[in-house]
This record gives C-alpha cells, sequence and structure tokens, in this order.
C-alpha cells in the first residue's frame, strides 16, 4: 500500500491520506496572503485533499474554496483545516465571530436606550421649570 498520513479532527476522529511525493500532484501552496482575521491562499492545480493551516484554530471562521461556502474544522488538535476537491485554486479564510455581531447589537441598544433617557430627562426639565416672570408694564 501507499504510505499514507493521518490528520487528527477535533471530534477525535481521524483522516488518512495518502502522502503523495513531490513528483505527485498534491494541490501546492502558489501564492498567500495574510491578514489577522482574513487570509487568501492560492493554489496550484492539484488531486484536492486537506489544507491545514498554521494558525490557531477559533470559532467564527468561516472558508470558500473557489467561491463556494466550505466548513472550517479544527486539525491536528489546534489548527484550521478545510477539505480540497480536486483541482481547487483559491481558499479565502475569514474570521467573524458571532460574539462580535452580538456585542455590536447590545451596544446599539444601549446606546439607543441612553439617547432616549437624555431626551425624556430634558423634556421632563423643560415641562419642571416655571414660567418666566413677565416684566411689569410701564408706569404712566
Amino acid at each position: 500500500p501507499p504510505p499514507t498520513t493521518r490528520l487528527l479532527l477535533a471530534d477525535g476522529s481521524a483522516l488518512t491520506l495518502p502522502l503523495r511525493r513531490v513528483a505527485g500532484t498534491p494541490s501546492t501552496v502558489a501564492a498567500i496572503e495574510r491578514a489577522a482575521t482574513r487570509w487568501r491562499i492560492t493554489l496550484g492545480a492539484g488531486d484536492g485533499g486537506f489544507l491545514v493551516v498554521n494558525d490557531g484554530y477559533a470559532p467564527g471562521w468561516r472558508a470558500t474554496v473557489d467561491g463556494v461556502p466550505t466548513p472550517v474544522v479544527p486539525a491536528n488538535v489546534a489548527w484550521r483545516g478545510v477539505v480540497l476537491p480536486a483541482g481547487a485554486r483559491e481558499v479565502v479564510l475569514e474570521h467573524a465571530p458571532a460574539e462580535l455581531g452580538r456585542g455590536l447589537v447590545l451596544a446599539a441598544a444601549a446606546a439607543a436606550a441612553l439617547l432616549a433617557l437624555l431626551a425624556g430627562g430634558a423634556v421632563s426639565a423643560a415641562r419642571a421649570r416655571p414660567p418666566a416672570p413677565t416684566a411689569p408694564p410701564p408706569a404712566p
């Protein structure tokens, strides 16, 4: 049998993949553009397989492979992994944690409530003021 390599997944299972030699046709990384929350990886054509990015896995990572949404899974315990179909040319990984969206909604709601309280307080203060005294009419 040909040599293989094992990839450990977060659920305790493992994928056994063929270990290709340089002379084979594995997908090769041609270019990487990397930012804190976005990676764009350009691949040379290949038979597909599993891309492992040696950068920490965290919930909130999304991926597309050639524009098609693809799950990001923890690979080898701590890294990000994406399944590659044969002929894959580009992988884009983006991080957008769900907590960020919820936090923005809560912050907006709190700001709206604060503005409502401040506006309500200004109206109440204006109503509570006695009318300004009027000047007495001039003496004849």
